[in-house]
C-alpha cells in the first residue's frame, strides 16, 4: 500500500464530461501524489476510452479500463465491486466522472487524511458527502483552468460556461474509502439479491431502483462514515448540468 489514490468513476455515456475531470486532475500543482483512474465503460465503446487514455498517456495519473460485464452494467454497486478490487492504493474514491478539482485539492486532501482522526480508525472507513456550490464559484474555478490544447479542440469553453452561469450546479457523488481497513472477501454486493425484485419494490421495482439498491448495498457493507471539513465541498464541482445531447464527444475533433 502506498499514500496514494485511485479515483473510481463509472461513465456510462458521460465520456464528454470525463475530459473536464481528468484534465482538472492533470494540473494538480503537487505532482508527486501518484493517482490511478479505474474508469468502468461500455464495452461497446471501448475505441473512445483508448483514444481517452492515448491523449492523456503523458500525464500525471494512469488510467486502468474496469469495463463493464451484463450483470454489473444493471448494478452500479457490482460494478464498483469491480474496482475496489482493481484498487491497489491506500485510498479509493468513488465519484461522478463530471467532477472538477481545485488545483489544490488532492494535496490538501492527502494532508487532511493524515490528522489522527481518520488514520486511528479501526475499521472499515468511508468519507462520504454531497456537495452544491453558487453558480458564480463554479465559473471562477472551471475559467482558472488551463486545458490542453487536445481538450479545447473538443470542447467550446465559451457556450460551456454560459451554460454554467445559467444552471443550477447540484450535487456530486462523493466516497473515499480507506482500503487498509477493506478486507477483499469477495463481493460487497450480492448479485442474487441485487436481482431479487421482491428485494428493491413491492411492485416488481424497476431496473433505476434496483441500480440505487445495490449502491446503496455496497455503501452499507463498506462501513463508517464522517465528513471531511467544508473546504474540500467548495473546491471541487459537478458539472451536472451538461447533458450530452447539447456537448458531444467526438475523436475526430480530438488532435
Amino acid at each position: 500500500m502506498h499514500t496514494d489514490f485511485t479515483i473510481a468513476v463509472q461513465c456510462e455515456n458521460f465520456e464528454n464530461r470525463l475530459c473536464w475531470m481528468l484534465s482538472s486532475v492533470d494540473q494538480q500543482t503537487d505532482p508527486s501524489i501518484p493517482i490511478t483512474f479505474a474508469i468502468a465503460h461500455r464495452t461497446n465503446k471501448t475505441e473512445i476510452y483508448v483514444r481517452i487514455k492515448e491523449i492523456f498517456s503523458k500525464s500525471r495519473f494512469d488510467i486502468v479500463l474496469t469495463g463493464h460485464d451484463k450483470l454489473s452494467l444493471q448494478y452500479r454497486g457490482l460494478s464498483r465491486n469491480i474496482q475496489l478490487g482493481a484498487c491497489k492504493t491506500e485510498w479509493l474514491l468513488f465519484a461522478d466522472c463530471d467532477m472538477v478539482y481545485d488545483p489544490r485539492y488532492f494535496e490538501f486532501l492527502m494532508e487532511e487524511l493524515k490528522k489522527k482522526e481518520y488514520a486511528d480508525k479501526k475499521d472499515s472507513m468511508m468519507i462520504a458527502g454531497r456537495y452544491s456550490n453558487p453558480v458564480e464559484e463554479t465559473n471562477v474555478l472551471v475559467d482558472s483552468f488551463s486545458y490542453p490544447q487536445q481538450i479545447s479542440a473538443a470542447w467550446d469553453r465559451v457556450n460551456v460556461l454560459e451554460k454554467i452561469r445559467r444552471s443550477n450546479v447540484g450535487a456530486g457523488y462523493f466516497q473515499l474509502i480507506n482500503m487498509k481497513h477493506c478486507p477483499h472477501d469477495g463481493y460487497y454486493v450480492d448479485p442474487t439479491r441485487c436481482r431479487d425484485r421482491a428485494w428493491y419494490g413491492k411492485d416488481g421495482g424497476s431496473t433505476g431502483m434496483a441500480k440505487a439498491r445495490s449502491d446503496m448495498q455496497f455503501r452499507r457493507r463498506i462501513g463508517k462514515k464522517t465528513k471531511l471539513p467544508q473546504w474540500f465541498s467548495q473546491h471541487q464541482i459537478h458539472l451536472n448540468h451538461l447533458r450530452d445531447n447539447q456537448e458531444g464527444f467526438h475523436l475526430e475533433q480530438i488532435r
